[in-house]
This record gives structure tokens, C-alpha cells and sequence, in this order.
């Protein structure tokens, strides 16, 4: 919907962008998917609006969550395919003799590991890399500043993983935006010269 916004060139445009909103709307407060939204968000929700729900692991807990992560993602190198392991934790679910408890993980790319598994681990990073590099060649000051973005939060996501916050998926549509505008940039220069 970002990439429709900042191209509306035409009604149709503007049509299919409304029309959109108003799928993503109806899909959020159908009653179809009202009890997905409230075990997913509302919970999230819930533990930011109420610290004594908040959890902090100390190293001690992250290094045996890293090697419980290691364990399930070799009995499982495809991914359980159950979502995020954060969801499995609030369920209190046990897999290859581990119990998810607490806050999941706490790093998105283990999750993203026993969800999806490694061809899903290498996909995501392939992702977040070809913008990296993309942006890393670029010298404007926009470039750069998107290129710190995306790289600093891709390494923030190895110690966090709150993917439901929006700050690396608009870095993401941010980078793949300034690349286009970057291209555009040096091929109007190519064909000037």
C-alpha cells in the first residue's frame, strides 16, 4: 500500500489503493480473523500497556534459548511450521523435548529458523542483504541514511524479535524506494551523457 501511495499517478491508482485499505480493514475486524488479531496483536498489546507483563532474559537465558533454537532447528531443518515461536511460548507448547516458554526466542532470525526453517532463514537474509548492498553502493545522503537504517536494525533483530513493530519493514519499503529513485537518478545521467 506504501508503494501505491507514493505512485498514484492516476484514479485507477487511487481506486486500487482505496480498495485495498478497505480489504486490509474489513479483513482486520471480520469475525473471521477478530480472535487471530486479538491472540496476536492484543496480546502484544497487553504486555506493552502493562510492564508487569513485560519479560527480560538475562545472557545466561539467551545463550540456552540460542541452543535450544539449535537443537529444534536440527530436528526440524524445515521449519514446524507453527509461526512464531513467541506464539508457541504464550501456548507454553513443548517441541523436541523443549519447552517454548517466556518470550520465544528473542531473536527474530531463530524464529524465523524453527518457523520456516533454514531455506526460509536464507531467503529472509538473502532479502535483507541484496538491500543492504543495493543501498551500499549508493553515495546520497538518502541512501546512506536508509543503508544505516536497514543495517542497523538487521543487526538490532539478532538481540529482538519484535517483527510486528513496523520499523524494519518501512526501512525495508524505504530502501527498496530510494534504490528505485537511485537507479532512475543514474540511468537519466547515463542517458545524458
Amino acid at each position: 500500500m506504501t508503494l501505491f501511495l507514493l505512485t498514484i499517478r492516476s484514479k485507477k491508482s487511487l481506486a486500487l489503493l482505496v480498495a485495498m485499505i478497505c480489504i486490509v480493514f474489513l479483513v482486520i475486524v471480520s469475525d473471521v480473523t477478530k480472535p487471530f488479531v486479538e491472540s496476536t496483536v492484543g496480546i502484544r498489546l497487553a504486555a506493552v500497556l502493562n510492564p508487569s507483563q513485560e519479560y527480560n532474559s538475562s545472557a545466561t537465558e539467551r545463550l540456552d534459548l540460542y541452543q535450544n533454537a539449535l537443537v529444534v532447528s536440527s530436528s526440524a531443518p524445515l521449519g514446524i511450521g507453527w509461526g512464531m515461536t513467541s506464539q508457541l511460548a504464550f501456548e507454553q507448547q513443548r517441541f523436541s523435548g523443549i519447552v517454548f516458554e517466556n518470550a520465544g526466542f528473542i531473536n527474530l532470525y531463530a524464529e524465523i529458523l524453527i518457523a520456516c526453517g533454514f531455506p526460509g532463514l536464507i531467503l529472509f537474509i538473502k532479502f535483507i542483504g541484496k538491500r543492504i548492498v543495493r543501498l551500499a553502493r549508493f553515495r546520497s545522503f538518502e541512501s546512506q541514511m536508509v543503508f544505516l537504517s536497514v543495517f542497523s536494525l538487521s543487526l538490532h533483530y539478532i538481540f529482538a524479535s519484535n517483527y510486528w513493530f513496523p520499523m524494519l519493514w518501512f526501512s525495508l519499503a524505504l530502501a527498496d524506494t530510494v534504490t528505485r529513485a537511485e537507479n532512475k537518478y543514474e540511468t537519466e545521467i547515463n542517458k545524458a551523457e
